[in-house]
């Protein structure tokens, strides 16, 4: 199903049980992972203090393992898509549609993660991927914002479309 923003840009969604798919890495980012003792295990003792992600297909979504926990008073979140959770799990997408990941919700004083992609780091890493081969070449980057529950459209020259995140899981439901 396309999105139409505007007459710039256009991108193909992923199917809708991929979508909601996704909603598991938007759960996660949220959840304290110190006390897990699967591959989703990390440092964020409280749960909002990491990032999640992973990359996908039309029908599939393959996770990534999560990011260290951070402060945004003095550090960014980071997660690389890339790096998989599961090993085993690289054979389900070949050359990736897009990269997910999701902008924790948590807040240190008056700081909070910035909930749009991050210039430059997020469209850097897009464009990295997609020269490498790993996303199609007009493949997008999707960022989740945790707090703003926004979802944000993006390619390694910016943000396109930023909606909200009911819509995203909804569009193309019966």
């Amino acid at each position: 199903m396309p999105l139409v923003a505007d007459q710039r840009f256009c991108c193909t969604l992923a199917h809708v049980r991929t979508r909601r798919a996704s909603c598991a890495v938007f759960l996660r980012s949220n959840s304290a992972n110190n006390t897990r003792t699967d591959q989703y295990a990390g440092d964020d003792d409280k749960g909002g203090f990491h990032e999640e992600g992973g990359y996908f297909s039309q029908t599939a979504v393959v996770n990534a393992k999560p990011g260290p926990k951070s402060d945004p008073s003095s550090t960014h979140g980071s997660v690389n898509p890339f790096v998989l959770a599961l090993e085993s799990d690289r054979v389900k997408v070949g050359t990736a549609l897009g990269t997910i990941h999701i902008h924790p919700k948590g807040t240190s004083g008056n700081y909070e993660f910035t909930q749009m992609p991050s210039d430059p780091g997020d469209l850097k890493a897009l464009e990295a991927a997609k020269n490498r081969g790993w996303v199609q070449k007009d493949g997008y980057g999707i960022v989740i914002g945790a707090s703003s529950k926004t979802v944000s459209f993006y390619d390694e020259k910016g943000t396109k479309v930023t909606i909200k995140l009911d819509t995203f899981l909804n569009i193309g439901k019966k």
